[in-house]
């Protein structure tokens, strides 16, 4: 029998002694049709990047997370101690919500709720629940069958200080290219005590990885109409200035967003979402590729934080 491939995804620990994690997770989206067809596929996804070394799934940052949930309990019903979930403060029934359109047709198709055996719990919660002692636990957890909740306080990305977190210091936050408002927050906590950041929308509301108008474009409406002119070059200017970073075609943009995202030693994950299976490949491969040099670095923290845009406006009711 060959030996198993060599996991190509990095880990790094959590902070105070945690479990390892993979440094890139997977939000489990959920935003197009469900079906046999569609769960199948994002099921086969699934397994793929864990196969390459992807170790944490989130369910938080899911439109359903019910439904998110159900599809991990199928891509992994048996218990694998190194596989980690995020689950949001509310996620405690964790079934479809009542306006899902998930409806199970085969054995291939998930069902929720379903256990997540032998996962590992972090729950990201709001700092105001997190109540800043390290003696307060988080809220209930649906059965998992792994070690106790690790709970992650939540920042606010303009905050210019760290709030109270129960131990071990976990945060979640967006942090990207573009979004950089967190890094001195963290890098001067860090240097007092041990913290890890969960790096949300390492992406910039798809910016840095063409999906600005993916879905989004779709959700507008028969009479949405296109973005002005104006809006998209205040969107994409800074991106365009961030082209250096593949002048020499040795990595994409979305490449170089999670290379430089996993840059600092308190990043303990970044949550990007489940790509489309031809671009699975190219984000499983980011550590793989030439990292950021100093200099690139450093011509890129000299460029202005330019935070994500709203979403699309939703679909006309």
């Amino acid at each position: 029998m060959a030996p198993p491939a060599t996991p190509i995804v990095p880990r790094r620990a959590i902070p105070g002694g945690g479990p390892s994690c993979s440094l890139l997770g997977f939000v489990v989206a959920t935003g197009g049709p469900a079906g046999p067809t569609s769960d199948r596929a994002i099921v086969e996804r699934l397994r793929q990047a864990r196969g390459a070394g992807v170790t944490v799934f989130d369910t938080a940052g899911s439109r359903d997370p019910g439904r998110a949930r159900a599809l991990l309990a199928t891509a992994f019903p048996n218990p694998d101690p190194e596989l980690a979930v995020v689950l949001g403060g509310n996620e405690d029934a964790l079934a479809p919500s009542p306006n899902s359109s998930h409806r199970p047709r085969d054995r291939g198709t998930p069902s929720a709720p379903e256990p997540l055996p032998g996962f590992t719990v972090i729950r990201e919660m709001s700092a105001s629940s997190a109540g800043g002692g390290p003696q307060r636990a988080p809220g209930p957890v649906p059965p998992t069958g792994g070690p106790g909740p690790i709970p992650a306080t939540r920042l606010d990305p303009q905050r210019d200080s760290l709030p109270p977190s129960p131990a071990p210091g976990l945060y979640a936050g967006p942090f990207s290219l573009l979004d950089r408002r967190l890094r001195p927050v963290l890098d001067a906590a860090s240097r007092s005590r041990p913290v890890g950041l969960l790096a949300r929308d390492p992406f910039a509301g798809g910016r840095l990885d063409g999906s600005r108008f993916g879905e989004g474009w779709l959700e507008l409406g028969p009479s949405g109409g296109p973005p002005p002119l104006r809006s998209l070059t205040d969107e994409f200017e800074p991106v365009l200035r961030l082209g250096f970073l593949t002048s020499g075609r040795t990595r994409t943009l979305a490449q170089a967003a999670l290379q430089y995202v996993t840059g600092p030693p308190w990043v303990v994950t970044v949550l990007a979402p489940l790509p489309p299976a031809d671009r699975l490949q190219e984000l499983l491969g980011a550590f793989s590729r030439p990292p950021l040099t100093e200099e690139e670095v450093g011509r890129i923290e000299r460029e202005p934080s330019a935070p994500a845009p709203p979403p699309p406006r939703p679909l006309l009711k």
